[in-house]
């Protein structure tokens, strides 16, 4: 699963304590992704932490997750169009994005 805007990296921890198999996470903030990647390690996770804006070209693998999700931050983005058809373009076919 992959996470847009995965902060500190609590939600990436949730997961995988729910028996997430693989987890990926991307954030603007540098200090965030360390932050999340402390968190992980600490309890025993890993994930592939990348930074970056939501609206630019990520490197993940296309067609690659059975979920992307975003928790409060798709609203942030400055090219909403632009942010769903990347997303989209990560997911597996019948793949879910959720957000809120």
């Amino acid at each position: 699963m992959l996470e847009i805007c995965c902060g500190s990296g609590h939600s990436l921890k949730y997961n995988a304590e729910k028996g997430a198999g693989e987890l990926w996470g991307i954030d603007l903030s540098q200090k965030q992704l360390d932050n999340a990647a402390k968190l992980l390690s600490d309890s025993g996770y890993s994930a592939n932490l990348l930074c970056s804006k939501m609206e630019d070209e990520i490197d993940v693998p296309k067609g690659y997750f059975d979920y992307v999700y975003s928790i409060y931050d798709i609203g942030w983005t400055t090219d909403l169009q632009g942010t769903f058809d990347r997303i989209a373009s990560y997911l597996k076919k019948d793949g879910i994005f959720i957000f809120s």
